[in-house]
């Protein structure tokens, strides 16, 4: 390496380092530490190797430069640039950002970069994620006992629903075998001003049955609803015994035809006669043959050919009969 006072030696170009933007906020000291450091000032101009070295080209380390703002206080803001002495200057901030993004740089200094702060960033990212993932699993179980309690409160819905279902029909059946000494009288003839219809109903079944019974036969009867315009009304009877109600039901068929349109019907529950509306309507438009009851209990026919009787309990007995 030539010195300066060896043959052949020529000065190394001056390349200066300025400052473009300067922005100082109040009170602040860029001249140094203030202790008599030797520190250069921003204006100073600094040597660095060669020419050649500071020109910025992908891939290219820029050379050492001897900082110019050793005392600077951290609120100042500035942009420096790198001018050689053709003329030609470069923007330190353009030069870094060359450098960093060149395929070189990136291909040499990025992998040691990730495999170095690989572990601090899984560290990082684990330490974000932990407490997230702590409350998804915390949820998780929360949602995991709450579905076992909804489960179990579907089976006991479904049994309690079993048992409600079973305890209504046999309340049902109890309210039915309730009423099976009472029959129903349509379409009676009830003189105005008339209170007693125990002798309504034992004229009926003298006349119209041919039945002879007396007023003792009965325990109690009593219309029901309003007349209509002809003055008829339907009178409900409970009889002393099941027989007598029996034997009156049995003898039913001779008010066929009857002229004042009389008809007898058991004394149904709410529930039988909702059931009886719809295999009527069911007759009518010929998707069964014929229905009955007998003692509180309703039977249908299908058709003609139909040889079996069935028994309906609820309206999905008739909808499977339509349907069958």
């Amino acid at each position: 390496m030539l010195k300066r006072k060896d043959p052949g030696y020529t000065p190394p170009q001056q390349v200066t380092l300025t400052r473009r933007k300067l922005y100082i906020s109040p009170d602040t000291n860029i001249m140094g530490d203030n202790q008599g450091n030797n520190s250069p000032s921003v204006n100073q101009s600094v040597p660095i190797s060669s020419p050649q070295q500071s020109v910025v080209h992908p891939g290219l380390v820029t050379p050492p430069v001897q900082s110019t703002m050793g005392g600077m206080h951290p609120n100042m803001q500035q942009e420096f640039a790198i001018s050689f002495g053709d003329g030609q200057s470069v923007s330190f901030s353009h030069m870094l950002m060359s450098t960093l993004s060149s395929p070189s740089f990136m291909s040499t200094f990025a992998p040691s970069l990730a495999h170095a702060m690989g572990p601090f960033i899984s560290a990082a990212v684990s330490s974000a994620v932990k407490p997230l993932q702590d409350k998804v699993d915390a949820q998780e179980k929360v949602i995991s006992e709450q579905r076992n309690q909804i489960d179990q409160l579907r089976n006991d819905n479904e049994f309690l629903y079993g048992q409600t279902q079973d305890l209504e029909s046999k309340i049902e059946a109890l309210e039915q075998y309730g009423r099976r000494t009472s029959l129903r009288f349509h379409n009676v003839q009830i003189p105005s001003g008339c209170d007693d219809t125990d002798d309504l109903i034992v004229n009926l079944c003298k006349d119209k049955l041919k039945i002879d019974i007396t007023t003792e036969d009965i325990n109690r009867s009593h219309p029901i609803g309003k007349p209509n315009k002809s003055g008829k009304s339907q009178i409900i009877c409970r009889f002393r015994n099941w027989k007598v109600k029996n034997k009156i039901f049995t003898n039913k068929k001779k008010l066929k035809g009857d002229s004042d349109k009389v008809f007898i019907t058991e004394d149904l529950t709410v529930h039988r006669q909702g059931m009886v509306k719809k295999l009527s309507e069911a007759k009518k438009s010929g998707d069964i043959k014929s229905f009955w009851t007998n003692d509180g209990r309703i039977f249908a026919r299908k058709n003609d050919e139909s040889t079996s009787v069935k028994l309906i309990n609820s309206s999905h007995d008739i909808t499977h009969m339509i349907s069958g």
